[in-house]
C-alpha cells in the first residue's frame, strides 16, 4: 500500500492531530516547552481479557464493514491493554487490519491519556525497528506527522525523571505546533538527580533532532545504556561534565579560553563576565597551553562543587581583571 493511500485512509476515518492557534514567541515561557494538551478523559470500559482483545483485532478484517467499525471503536476505547496486539496486527499480511491497527494506535497516541499515549508510542517504536518495511514506513509516517507532540511528551518525561532540558533562545514558527511555536532543544543534561535509569533513555532517543547530551558526574547510567542511545541517535554528542558549571560557551584562544556566549540565568550571567573576555586562570591555575583550552577550563571546574565561589583571571581587550563567580549546578 502506498503512503498516499495510508494517509488517505487515516484522513477518511476521521482521526485528526491536535492543532493549536498560532501564538507569538513571547507567549512561550523561557526555557520551557509547551506541555502535551490536556485530553478530556472518557470512562474506560472494564479491561477485557487477552482473548477478547484478540477477537476484536481479528474483527478488524471482518467481511462486514459494521463489524470492522465496531471493533475499531472498541479497541480505541480499550487503549493501552490492546497496544501490543495491535502492533502485531500492524505487522501482519492483511492490509485492512494493518491500516486500522496503525489508525487506532495513532488515535491512542494523539487523543488518549498518558497511559494510552505511552503504550502507543512504545508500539510505534517497536514497529520502526521491525523487519517489515511496510509497517516501519507506516510507523515512521505517523511519528513524523506528530513529531511536535512527540517532542513535548518526551521533554515532559525527561524533566519528570530529573533531566534538565535547555532550549535555544530563538523560537521556530511552526503551524503544526500546539501554539504555533516550537523551541529547538540546545542540550539535555543528565546527572545525579536522574531517576529514569537506562530505561528512561528511551525518552531521550525519541528526540531525533537532539545533538548534545551532557553526562554530569554522579549519574546512574550504564555504558550499555549509553551505547544503545548512541546507536539510536548516531549524530548525538555525549559529553562528560562536572557537577558545577560557570555557564559559558567558549573557544580556545592563545591566552586561554575566550567566551563567545554567556547563558542566561547562569553563574556567568550573574557575574561581571562579558562575551569576548578571555579566561586565562581559574583559581590561579592556567587555562592556556593545552590543545583545547575550553576542555581545560572544564577540567579545572571538575573538583569544585556548585555554590562554591571561585576566581577567574581574565583579559578584556588588553586589560587584566579578576572576576569572582559562584559556580552553578548542572541539574538546574
Amino acid at each position: 500500500m502506498s503512503s498516499i493511500f495510508c494517509l488517505a485512509c487515516l484522513t477518511a476515518i476521521g482521526f485528526s492531530m491536535n492543532r493549536g492557534s498560532v501564538a507569538t514567541a513571547d507567549e512561550t515561557p523561557p526555557d520551557s516547552v509547551s506541555r502535551p494538551p490536556a485530553v478530556a478523559t472518557r470512562p474506560k470500559p472494564p479491561v477485557p481479557s487477552a482473548e477478547e482483545i484478540a477477537q476484536l483485532v481479528a474483527d478488524l478484517n471482518a467481511a462486514d464493514y459494521s463489524v470492522r467499525e465496531a471493533a475499531t471503536a472498541k479497541l480505541t476505547q480499550i487503549g493501552a491493554p490492546a497496544a501490543e496486539q495491535l502492533a502485531q496486527a500492524a505487522l501482519g499480511p492483511n492490509v485492512e487490519s494493518a491500516v486500522r491497527s496503525i489508525r487506532i494506535l495513532e488515535a491512542m497516541y494523539v487523543q488518549g491519556d498518558e497511559t494510552d499515549a505511552e503504550a502507543a508510542e512504545t508500539a510505534f517504536d517497536s514497529l520502526r525497528s521491525a523487519n517489515n518495511p511496510t509497517a516501519t514506513n507506516r510507523a515512521e509516517e505517523t511519528l513524523e506527522a506528530n513529531y511536535n507532540l512527540r517532542q513535548r511528551r518526551a521533554v515532559a518525561r525527561i524533566e519528570e525523571l530529573g533531566g534538565t532540558v535547555k532550549f535555544n533562545h530563538l523560537r521556530v514558527i511552526d503551524p503544526t505546533a500546539l501554539n504555533g511555536v516550537e523551541r529547538q532543544i540546545e542540550h539535555i543534561a543528565i546527572g545525579r538527580k536522574w531517576e529514569g535509569g537506562d530505561e528512561g533513555l528511551k525518552h531521550v532517543a525519541r528526540l531525533k533532532d537532539l545533538r548534545v547530551l551532557y553526562l554530569v558526574a554522579g549519574n546512574s547510567l550504564s555504558q550499555e545504556g549509553l551505547d544503545q542511545l548512541q546507536a539510536n541517535l548516531p549524530d548525538l554528542r555525549i559529553e562528560p561534565r562536572p557537577p558545577a558549571k560557570i555557564g559559558v560557551a567558549g573557544i580556545s584562544h592563545p591566552e586561554g579560553c575566550q567566551i563567545n556566549e554567556i547563558q542566561p540565568g547562569t553563574a556567568a550571567a550573574k557575574s561581571d563576565l562579558e562575551p569576548g573576555d578571555v579566561i586565562t586562570h581559574f583559581n590561579g591555575d592556567p587555562v592556556f597551553g593545552t590543545p583545547d583550552n575550553f576542555k581545560q577550563l572544564i577540567k579545572l571546574i571538575g573538583p569544585h562543587d556548585p555554590g562554591e565561589e571561585i576566581e577567574l583571571d581574565i583579559l578584556r581587550g588588553s586589560e587584566k581583571r579578576t572576576v569572582k563567580v559562584v559556580l552553578g549546578d548542572w541539574s538546574r
